[in-house]
């Protein structure tokens, strides 16, 4: 293989890898169609989607339990108001 086609390889396992944050599906069926037509080599393809669906999964995973609990807590807090009722403020 020549540096050229390495490089292109390289850029299509990467395009793959980066495909999968946005939709992990059609990064699948891209790079299983791209398998099937002799494009790229499928443990290739394989490994690029692989890594990038764990990585973004594990990514999602670790910014819900850091910022979940907190967020959680503070949607489902009640709205405290002060008690207004019975006091009369217009004497």
């Amino acid at each position: 293989m020549t540096a050229m086609s390495i490089s292109i390889v390289l850029a299509k396992a990467g395009s793959l890898f980066f495909m999968t944050f946005v939709s992990e599906d059609a990064a699948m069926l891209g790079g299983a169609t791209m398998a099937a037509a002799g494009l790229m080599a499928t443990p290739l393809v394989f490994a690029a989607c692989f890594l990038g669906i764990w990585l973004g999964d594990m990514g999602l995973y670790a910014l819900a339990r850091y910022f979940g609990r907190p967020a959680l807590i503070e949607l489902l807090e009640p709205v405290t108001q002060p008690d207004t009722v019975g006091t009369d403020t217009a004497e």
